[in-house]
């Protein structure tokens, strides 16, 4: 019969030391300059330790306000350039519609009219007939001189 004892997972070779090696400088059970503060226990950080930490905090709730107040206004800034976006798209239907009915009346138009030529398009101007008369006064308030015929 078998134990039960041996029925779990070998974890190593009988007779095979186990080596544990000793964290080194960048294991995160060493302490960085940054969180050194943190983890020493007040009793034994000193008056400085507890300004340098009072200051680091403040700063750094300072940087987040600021950058909650940066990201408040870029999503404003956002929501306003959508609605731009939105008025801009309402727009291009708006022009497209316009151009298919301009296209639309411009080959209606040109349809019932026959072909002609620009020399036929261009009235004739005749001149007025002279209407001034000898006491008359032209458009620049003088007499005009008497008609010789």
């Amino acid at each position: 019969m078998m134990s039960v004892a041996g029925r779990g997972r070998a974890k190593h070779k009988r007779g095979t030391p186990t080596v544990t090696l000793a964290p080194g400088p960048e294991s995160p059970e060493t302490p960085s300059f940054g969180n050194m503060a943190a983890q020493t226990p007040p009793s034994k950080r000193g008056k400085v330790g507890d300004a340098v930490g009072e200051l680091v905090r403040e700063t750094v709730a300072e940087e987040v306000a600021g950058l909650r107040k940066l990201v408040r206004d870029l999503h404003e800034e956002v929501v306003e350039l959508r609605h731009g976006v939105e008025e801009l798209a309402g727009l291009r239907v708006v022009v497209a519609e316009i151009l298919e009915r301009l296209e639309a009346w411009e080959s209606d138009t040109n349809d019932d009219k026959p072909e002609v030529s620009p020399k036929q398009q261009q009235p004739v101007v005749q001149p007025a007939p002279d209407t001034d008369s000898e006491d008359e006064e032209d458009i620049y308030g003088k007499v005009s001189p008497p008609a010789t015929s």
